[in-house]
């Protein structure tokens, strides 16, 4: 995770310094990450040998080591979705939540892995908390109760819960799924949109980590 690192297609020489210390940070080197396009859709796509920037994408998975893939976030939250040998890694915002980007998500791990739902694991956060997120009315009929709640005669949306819903209902276990508690708009380290109205973006990046084999020593 790093901050500053610029909006998905256009960091600064600058931002794709940090972009690249981020990746060395993991192993990797930036010409072998991926970076999801971010159009708050819920469109996912594979990643085996192409990088740089995938347009129209709000979700990316691979099960290649040495790939990483990076997606950047101002209070979208972003999804982290692990199976053996594998990864994805969403943008969600309300758009791409809505849109089901969750269970895009999970599908297409699912479907590369041959791995049932139940035996994946996800990481959702940080983002913005329902508290500091309020909506329009017509989220009401878009969104499950669960995920709003009214006070003060407006509407809060909790995105976070709105994807642990989505993440439940395509088949993960309830202790396979963790929350980051920190909220964006709240946390002053943490670039927020609606805290600043500014370009600031924090950047996740994920990989799959290789495997390690044990050789014995004679005689073991």
């Amino acid at each position: 995770m790093a901050v500053d690192v610029g909006p998905a297609a256009t960091p600064s020489p600058t931002q794709l310094t940090r972009r690249g210390a981020l990746a060395e940070s993991i192993g990797l080197t930036w010409d072998r990450v991926a970076v999801a396009g971010a159009v708050h859709g819920s469109t996912v796509g594979m990643v085996t040998n192409r990088f740089g920037l995938i347009e129209g994408c709000d979700g990316l998975f691979t099960d290649r080591v040495g790939v990483g893939l990076f997606a950047v976030y101002a209070d979208c939250y972003p999804i982290v979705l692990r199976a053996p040998g594998a990864v994805g890694l969403a943008h969600a915002g309300w758009r791409g939540s809505l849109a089901g980007i969750s269970i895009r998500l999970v599908e297409a791990l699912s479907a590369m892995t041959g791995t049932d739902p139940g035996a994946l694991s996800a990481e959702i956060g940080p983002g913005i908390c329902q508290k500091c997120y309020q909506v329009g009315p017509e989220f009401a009929a878009t969104f499950p109760a669960e995920a709003l709640a009214e006070r003060e005669g407006g509407l809060f949306l909790d995105l976070a819960q709105a994807n642990v819903l989505q993440l439940l209902g395509a088949g993960l276990r309830p202790e396979e799924i963790t929350v980051d508690p920190r909220c964006t708009f709240e946390s002053s380290d943490l670039p927020s949109h609606r805290r600043t109205g500014d370009a600031t973006r924090l950047g996740i990046l994920v990989a799959v980590k290789p495997r390690v084999t044990r050789i014995r020593a004679p005689f073991e």
